[in-house]
């Protein structure tokens, strides 16, 4: 599905937005299509490593308080579920997704899941400790409808959780235009005190290498939470400068992946199939119509219009040139293994998020 990239930042409150999709639009996709991005090659050992580190930060930053019932709104494959099983077997757990493929995996799992949109549809129970939502939140087009159904969802003495990408920091967020909104720490107070919701003070836990683009932001149910200071005029300036920054940088990208494109003489091949790839077939379309080949170090079949090919059936002459296409914060140490075996492209300086 081809759908234009159109961000605009309000003047006065510095909050990115995509031009809005139609309503039946985006049902399709979450409710038809959104399984796509977990049938990645590698996805299930690549994200159930992150969701592990994920689940470990949300249950830091929510400590001291311990759920003793958990629902994950927007669950998918039931991955997050699953990793806090892990760490706290105890735990009674259960989700709801609009995707029809993505529910079935998640019961698969052994979570009761029930399929649609809150508060359309209700989920497997009345009310949990814990109402969570991961990378949800930027893609709902009333966010505060949304936060009010979580609240509604949430037992007295709660927490409400919202994990996604800090819109302080311009990243690739920005690059999907389903992501609705690209929220800052203020964005998201200010909301959800028009509900009744409390940010609570982030008790400052790292967040993991591989997420230091994204917040962990807990509230909890207050009939008269406190105001949220609003961004300044400078931050929202500096925002804007960022975000113009981003776009710009991978404008720069597009026309020097072109230029290695068009002077390789080699096998030209792309690392990775992750959603980096993705972007990079989406925005670099010059260099990826020159790809022969997605390297991988699993999997099998091809990843978009490319097949797979295994990093140990690298060809050893000529000697191939290979992009990466993977977040720019794994690039140096990707380069150090294949450089003995291939001309390697980076672009980590140029983008870092």
């Amino acid at each position: 599905m081809e759908i234009p990239l159109e961000k605009v930042q309000c003047a006065q409150c510095g909050l990115l937005r995509q031009k809005p999709l139609p309503e039946v639009v985006k049902t399709g996709l979450y409710r038809d299509n959104y399984a796509l991005y977990h049938q990645r090659p590698g996805t299930e050992t690549s994200e159930g490593l992150r969701y592990v580190a994920m689940s470990a930060w949300i249950l830091d930053e929510l400590a001291p308080f311990q759920p003793q019932s958990v629902l994950d709104v927007g669950c998918g494959g039931g991955v997050l579920l699953d990793a806090l099983r892990r760490h706290r077997p105890t735990l009674e757990l259960a989700g709801i997704d609009p995707s029809i493929e993505n529910s079935a995996v998640a019961r698969s799992r052994g979570f009761p899941v029930t399929t649609g949109f809150i508060p359309a549809v209700k989920p497997p129970g009345d009310r949990y400790d814990l109402v969570l939502a991961s990378n949800v939140i930027s893609h709902i087009l009333d966010p505060v409808g949304f936060l009010q159904a979580m609240g509604g969802l949430t037992s007295p003495g709660g927490r409400v959780v919202l994990y996604s990408h800090d819109g302080g920091l311009p990243g690739a967020d920005h690059l999907w235009a389903d992501v609705e909104y690209s929220y800052c720490r203020e964005h998201l107070g200010i909301l959800g005190a028009r509900v009744g919701l409390e940010l609570l003070d982030s008790r400052g836990i790292p967040a993991p290498p591989d997420q230091t683009d994204k917040h962990v932001l807990v509230f909890r149910l207050n009939a008269k939470p406190g105001p949220v200071s609003p961004l300044g005029d400078r931050t929202r300036a500096r925002l804007l400068e960022g975000r113009r920054s981003y776009f710009a940088a991978w404008r720069v990208l597009a026309h020097r992946l072109a230029q290695h494109a068009q002077n390789a003489t080699g096998p030209f091949l792309n690392f990775g199939a992750s959603f980096w790839s993705m972007l990079l077939a989406a925005y670099c379309p010059e260099y990826w119509a020159r790809v022969e080949a997605c390297v991988v170090d699993q999997g099998s079949g091809g990843f978009l219009d490319k097949p797979l090919l295994l990093a140990e059936d690298l060809p050893k002459s000529p000697r191939p040139v290979i992009v990466l296409g993977t977040n720019p914060r794994t690039q140096a140490r990707i380069k150090t293994r294949l450089a003995p075996y291939a001309e390697v492209v980076t672009w980590d300086e140029l983008i870092t998020r």
